[in-house]
């Protein structure tokens, strides 16, 4: 970690937001430059939800400072979970740490079979919608894509935590879903992920 820029963010954090919470969290824990870095800052004076893109010490913050850590979204608190504390005044930080690595060990919760077959349905239904040239179906393909990945993701029993997390553990545990997606064969990887639930 780059603790010649830590010190000045959490400075600049306390100054302006009067933070007493400052979690580092995402693809940038090392704080590399020329990367962005995402936190999570809490704040007493915090009246509603604020988003602080600025730039310090040569880092882009991509801040979000709120009051309170637990909004009960848990696709939200397990993006926390290997997150590194910079400044934990109340414990608040500890706990939502903690919180997010016991949700992430759950998983997500099961998908009932109707929903299961709502979703199968409306992706098969699409897939006869989308091949004309204009910009309907492209966005058709686009949505239909995004359902199918989020489906994958929940068969599995996994979170879908982002691009580059969820690329990346496809790829390590199941190369044949990451060669499938990847083909962009929106036919193939609607097979793929619905092979064990029947029509």
């Amino acid at each position: 970690m780059n603790l010649n820029s830590q010190v000045p963010i959490v400075k600049y954090l306390q100054d302006k937001y009067a933070a007493h919470t400052i979690i580092l969290y995402g693809s940038n824990i090392a704080m590399e430059p020329g990367k962005d870095i995402d936190l999570l800052v809490l704040s007493d004076m915090a009246e509603a939800d604020l988003r602080d893109w600025n730039v310090v010490s040569g880092l882009e913050l991509d801040a979000f400072i709120s009051k309170d850590w637990n909004t009960g979204d848990d696709k939200g608190i397990i993006r926390l979970r290997n997150g590194v504390l910079l400044l934990d005044q109340h414990g608040y930080g500890q706990k939502a740490l903690d919180h997010s690595r016991e949700v992430f060990q759950q998983g997500p919760a099961p998908q009932s079979a109707r929903e299961l077959e709502f979703i199968r349905n409306w992706v098969f239904k699409t897939l006869k919608r989308v091949d004309g040239g204009d910009l309907k179906s492209a966005i058709r393909r686009h949505e239909i894509f995004s359902v199918l990945l989020q489906q994958y993701f929940q068969a599995k029993g996994w979170w879908y935590e982002g691009a580059t997390a969820s690329s990346q553990r496809m790829q390590t545990e199941d190369d044949q879903a990451y060669q499938t997606f990847l083909s962009g064969d929106l036919s193939q990887i609607a097979a793929y992920v619905f092979r064990d639930s029947s029509p």
